[in-house]
């Protein structure tokens, strides 16, 4: 027996009964058909290729064939948030000698933190930020 709502000839259904209205089914009966019809397909092609595979091996001739690979969907990278980026601008060392040399002029007459570097190095990034032309 159907729904109540249904049988009191009510347009709607009640969401717990089991009954389908006519459109839904015929739409569920096209998609199921459609399915069959593809696997028809799939399994004929797949017969004919093993014919023509023991036709050619018949003669002492081996041909294999293959199926298609299917392509893999590439992942979109996710998008590097401000924050992270600022950090690595960060972490990355000054890459000209100017740059080093004005960091090493910031951290020792700013905060007057000694520089570690080898005494060699530090001297020539003296001599390059103040010239002995005085």
């Amino acid at each position: 027996m159907g729904c109540w709502a249904g049988v009191a000839g009510f347009p709607f259904h009640c969401k717990r009964c089991s009954w389908i209205g006519e459109k839904k089914q015929e739409t569920r009966n096209k998609r199921q058909e459609t399915r069959d019809k593809k696997q028809e397909t799939r399994n004929r092609k797949e017969k004919e290729r093993k014919k023509k595979v023991s036709q050619i091996s018949e003669f002492g001739v081996y041909v294999f064939y293959h199926k298609r690979k299917k392509k893999k969907k590439k992942k979109k990278k996710k998008k590097k948030k401000k924050r992270e980026k600022r950090r690595k601008e960060q972490k990355q060392p000054p890459k000209s000698i100017a740059s080093l040399a004005c960091l090493i002029h910031r951290s020792t007459f700013t905060t007057n933190s000694f520089c570690v570097l080898s005494p060699g190095l530090s001297l020539s990034l003296s001599l390059y930020l103040y010239p002995l032309s005085s």
